[in-house]
């Protein structure tokens, strides 16, 4: 289940496929195709229109790209696999894309082409110094398979992300104070190129492309095997959540934004200001949570700092002092094994359910919202009232160890950064979306005109929006021409390409 700014931001469904063909098209386009041959040299398989598993293996982790149809999906066991299936998807002309979790936020992971799927190249292998990861191996499980080895790799807020996507855009997460970005723990990768051709990246290999990599965003320059992480040790940690009443919001947020800011490394959080349900006479919520990488009692201590700073007490004060492992599962809202955490379908016992629509976007800022500005965004959140709608304006602490690498060091440029946030909306049945969609996605553009008023700033790949005017500028700042030489070098053709993607 989803949290935080992957819960809240879950989905830029203010953008979207612009395509959605019908499930017969895909049938038709499919059949001109020699799927045999492709079929016959993969250790895994391939799912075409006409097989009973296909509507399963075209979905996603939101229902609102459903609607596309591949003319396959092949589920690659190895890697050898993902290089047949560029070798076949050249040699036919077809549409590819990279598919590890299923989550890009603007329907990346799918094509009207062929799916490349790589939720079976899911190792998790632990060694002295660092950790080899497939990149279709679900946060949850990576959690799992290093907790008896007291190691962590970097995770965002929803268990079923994986780190094909999450470390190649960046890979923000609750550790991200105090063990910086998930690009920033990766120490090599093996990538799979447009000519078929597989490389081997580090800071000695192929420098240049293992540093695009770490926050160009996949699906750019190649296909990621493998990652290999440096992981951090956390023991145990100190979790909390704080509420205060509506009155105190823009009390909660000026405080929160310099708690924060000014807080130890350790320090990770979020603040979500939440209408559970937009409906007229509903109060919002003004909700603090994360963990401390410490000791309760360092904790306590910090919380008593905030409160001070906003001026009252909370409704509501929780702390906890449990394992990182214990501290994720109840942070993602998982209250069982890790295979229980999976989406509905994957498996017999999973049963975190897929959100049907939801509406979002978010920007990184260097500064703290000021009182003008936090007056706006909070008006914001209470406008556009509409029943059966969750409407929430969400802030993710930043800072830390990220902050202190230069912003070339890596394709991540962003890294002045103190604070993630946005606007999302989302629907509490499924029969709200078709009548309140068109109200959902004005009410995410008018909160974000408060943040961004000329929709150009600063934007995380990993949460992309289609309606930014300068997209180059907003993901990648000053590093993007140098991402282009990469790009020129490494796909020359742009086999590799989407909405957004980096140009030659």
């Amino acid at each position: 289940m989803c949290s935080g700014p992957e819960r809240g931001l879950v989905s830029a469904g203010t953008v979207g496929l612009s395509f959605a063909p019908s499930w017969a098209a895909g049938t038709d386009r499919a059949a001109r195709v020699p799927w045999d041959r492709l079929e016959r040299r993969l250790r895994g398989s391939l799912v075409l229109p006409t097989d009973p598993d296909y509507p399963r293996a075209r979905h996603l982790a939101l229902l609102q790209f459903d609607a596309v149809s591949p003319q396959a999906i092949a589920y690659c066991a190895t890697e050898n696999d993902i290089r047949e299936c560029v070798l076949f998807a050249r040699h036919h002309a077809l549409p590819v894309t990279p598919r590890s979790g299923g989550h890009n936020l603007a329907g990346w992971s799918t094509t009207t082409g062929l799916v490349i799927d790589l939720s079976r190249i899911a190792h998790v292998t632990p060694g002295a110094d660092t950790v080899r990861v497939g990149p279709g191996a679900q946060a949850v499980d990576i959690l799992a398979a290093l907790a008896p080895h007291g190691m962590q790799i970097p995770a965002g807020l929803c268990a079923t992300v994986c780190p094909g996507g999450f470390v190649t855009g960046g890979g923000i997460g609750m550790t991200t104070r105090v063990g910086g970005l998930g690009a920033d723990r990766l120490v090599s990768a093996r990538v799979v190129l447009a000519d078929g051709q597989v490389v081997h990246c580090s800071e000695d290999r192929h420098s240049e492309l293992f540093w695009a990599l770490r926050g160009g965003g996949g699906g750019n320059f190649g296909i990621v095997s493998e990652f290999e992480m440096r992981p951090t040790r956390i023991q145990r940690v100190a979790g909390y959540n704080l509420a205060w009443p509506w009155d105190r919001a823009a009390d909660v947020t000026r405080a929160w934004q310099e708690w924060t800011a000014n807080g130890p490394d350790a320090l990770g959080g979020t603040l979500d200001l939440l209408l559970t349900d937009a409906a007229e006479g509903v109060r919002p919520l003004a909700l603090v949570g994360g963990f401390l990488a410490g000791p309760r009692a360092e904790l306590e201590t910090l919380l008593d700092q905030l409160c001070s700073l906003v001026g009252s007490a909370p409704t509501s004060r929780e702390t906890r002092e449990q394992s990182y492992q214990a501290e994720m599962m109840s942070l993602w809202g998982c209250s069982g094994t890790a295979a229980e955490c999976h989406l509905e379908g994957d498996n017999p016992v999973a049963t975190v359910p897929r959100h049907e629509v939801i509406v979002a976007t978010g920007r990184l800022l260097a500064d703290p919202l000021g009182t003008t500005d936090t007056e706006a965004a909070l008006a914001a959140l209470e406008s556009g009232r509409h029943a059966g709608q969750f409407h929430n304006l969400s802030m993710y602490a930043l800072g830390g160890a990220a902050g202190r690498v230069r912003p070339d060091e890596t394709a991540f440029v962003h890294r002045s950064a103190r604070f993630f946030t946005g606007y999302s909306a989302g629907f509490l049945h499924a029969d709200d979306v078709r009548a309140g969609r068109a109200a959902a996605e004005r009410w995410v553009d008018d909160g974000m005109l408060v943040i961004d008023p000329h929709r150009s700033g600063p934007a995380y790949i990993n949460f992309p929006d289609l309606k930014l005017p300068n997209w180059q500028t907003s993901y990648y700042g000053a590093n993007y021409p140098r991402l282009r030489r990469v790009k020129r070098h490494y796909d020359p053709d742009a086999f590799f390409h989407r909405p957004q993607s980096i140009e030659l």
